[in-house]
């Protein structure tokens, strides 16, 4: 016990050490009559109350994970497990052993951070984003994709692309799927309907995710080309108009020199 790389505490019933091995930063007379309260941040203090309580209570293990802080102040992270010492049946006291986990900590904050600056990147960036599983229903969205489409989180969560799409575009979007399916990254415009029913044209490149060399789903960027396609059509409407009126143009004034022609000669 005195040489085991983790910490091994005998507890009384109420917190109080009285029994530490050696790997704590001071000597044993300054632990020995102290908590367990007085070696633990107190944001944590509540949580090993309810670990101790769920022992005596229950007589069986309980474990936490929780902020220690020694009498010399530096803090360290633990994962701690609780057990019960009977005696004839009765629970005297708890063995306590805790695990330094300063570095894994470390590593989970590091990518807590990583994951937290990825999230605000996808939830400030101007184009939509979403997530679907492998059967093409959506897992998450970003706020520019629920801007885009006027549905909500929570309202496209287990839906697919095929509920918000036109109906034509079915036969599309299950090639595109499939080709995903296969590996390949998909690009194509595709018109889909507005939640207040009118059409959005989006630009979609689409990314197949595998995990262990299976397809797990897709991550598509969503770009709205709505204006840029509507101004095309429009371009497109008023070359027709011109176009039509230069034909109307060019009969009236066949007509009228045809109608010229006979005085003409005549003259």
């Amino acid at each position: 016990v005195k040489n085991a790389p983790d910490l091994i505490f005998y507890l009384q019933r109420d917190g109080t050490i009285e029994f530490l091995n050696t790997v704590m930063d001071q000597p044993d007379t300054e632990v020995v009559g102290h908590t367990i309260y007085d070696f633990t941040h107190p944001d944590y203090h509540e949580q090993i109350r309810h670990a101790i309580d769920q022992v005596l209570q229950t007589g069986e293990p309980a474990s936490y994970e929780a902020l220690g802080v020694s009498l010399s102040g530096n803090p360290d992270w633990f994962a701690s497990r609780l057990g019960p010492v009977k005696q004839d049946g009765i629970i005297t006291g708890l063995t306590m052993i805790a695990t330094n986990i300063n570095n894994r900590r470390e590593m989970e904050l590091a990518l807590e951070r990583e994951r937290d600056f990825a999230q605000r990147i996808i939830n400030n960036m101007g184009q939509g984003l979403n997530i679907t599983d492998e059967n093409g229903r959506y897992i998450y969205v970003n706020p520019a994709y629920t801007s885009m489409t006027g549905y909500t989180l929570a309202e496209l969560v287990g839906k697919t692309p095929f509920d918000t799409a036109l109906p034509a575009m079915a036969p599309l979007l299950k090639e595109q799927f499939l080709a995903r399916r296969a590996g390949q990254t998909t690009t194509y415009t595709l018109p889909i309907r507005h939640a207040d029913g009118h059409t959005v044209y989006v630009f979609v490149t689409g990314v197949p995710r595998w995990q262990e060399g299976k397809f797990t789903g897709s991550i598509a960027v969503v770009t709205d080309l709505t204006e840029q396609i509507e101004a095309e059509m429009e371009r497109e409407r008023l070359f027709a108009e011109l176009e039509a009126q230069n034909a109307e143009l060019e009969r009236f004034t066949y007509t009228v020199s045809h109608d010229l022609k006979s005085p003409l000669i005549t003259i």
